[in-house]
Protein backbone atom coordinates (compact mmCIF):
# COMPACT_ATOMS: atom_id res chain seq x y z
CA UNK A 1 0.00 0.00 0.00
CA UNK A 2 3.20 2.46 0.63
CA UNK A 3 3.60 2.31 -3.46
CA UNK A 4 0.24 2.65 -4.26
CA UNK A 5 0.52 5.94 -2.24
CA UNK A 6 1.92 7.37 -4.70
CA UNK A 7 -0.66 7.07 -7.31
CA UNK A 8 -3.42 9.68 -5.57
CA UNK A 9 -0.87 12.07 -5.60
CA UNK A 10 -0.11 11.73 -8.93
CA UNK A 11 -3.68 12.12 -10.12
CA UNK A 12 -4.11 14.99 -7.98
CA UNK A 13 -1.23 16.73 -9.68
CA UNK A 14 -1.98 15.46 -13.09
CA UNK A 15 -5.67 16.34 -13.15
CA UNK A 16 -6.13 19.35 -10.47
CA UNK A 17 -3.80 21.73 -9.16
CA UNK A 18 -2.46 19.85 -6.58
CA UNK A 19 1.36 19.45 -5.68
CA UNK A 20 3.20 16.19 -6.45
CA UNK A 21 5.53 15.97 -3.50
CA UNK A 22 3.33 16.69 -0.58
CA UNK A 23 4.57 14.98 2.12
CA UNK A 24 1.52 15.55 4.37
CA UNK A 25 -0.77 14.60 1.72
CA UNK A 26 0.92 10.95 0.86
CA UNK A 27 1.11 10.10 4.24
CA UNK A 28 -2.46 10.63 4.43
CA UNK A 29 -3.64 9.20 1.15
CA UNK A 30 -1.32 6.18 2.28
CA UNK A 31 -3.11 6.13 5.86
CA UNK A 32 -6.45 5.71 4.50
CA UNK A 33 -5.02 3.26 1.43
CA UNK A 34 -3.97 0.93 4.58
CA UNK A 35 -6.98 1.51 6.69
CA UNK A 36 -9.09 0.32 3.72
CA UNK A 37 -6.87 -2.68 3.33
CA UNK A 38 -6.47 -3.64 6.22
CA UNK A 39 -10.77 -3.63 6.79
CA UNK A 40 -11.26 -5.43 3.66
CA UNK A 41 -8.48 -7.91 4.88
CA UNK A 42 -10.23 -8.70 8.35
CA UNK A 43 -14.01 -9.15 6.32
CA UNK A 44 -12.70 -11.34 3.86
CA UNK A 45 -11.20 -13.96 7.04
CA UNK A 46 -14.15 -13.63 8.83
CA UNK A 47 -16.20 -14.36 5.52
CA UNK A 48 -13.94 -17.06 5.35
CA UNK A 49 -13.67 -18.76 8.98
CA UNK A 50 -18.08 -18.55 9.08
CA UNK A 51 -18.23 -20.05 5.18
CA UNK A 52 -15.25 -22.80 5.58
CA UNK A 53 -16.51 -23.78 9.27
CA UNK A 54 -19.87 -23.50 9.42
CA UNK A 55 -19.99 -26.00 12.25
CA UNK A 56 -17.84 -24.46 14.52
CA UNK A 57 -17.95 -20.90 13.83
CA UNK A 58 -21.09 -18.03 13.56
CA UNK A 59 -20.86 -14.40 12.60
CA UNK A 60 -20.35 -12.06 14.82
CA UNK A 61 -20.38 -8.90 13.14
CA UNK A 62 -19.12 -7.54 9.44
CA UNK A 63 -15.06 -7.94 10.79
CA UNK A 64 -15.56 -10.85 13.59
CA UNK A 65 -16.75 -14.28 13.85
CA UNK A 66 -17.19 -15.98 17.29
CA UNK A 67 -17.46 -19.91 18.78
CA UNK A 68 -20.79 -21.64 18.63
CA UNK A 69 -22.10 -23.68 21.94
Amino acid sequence: MIPLGLAPRFFYYALFPGQLTSLHYWLTDTAVLIACALAGYQMTRASQMVTQYPWLYDRAGPFSWKQKG
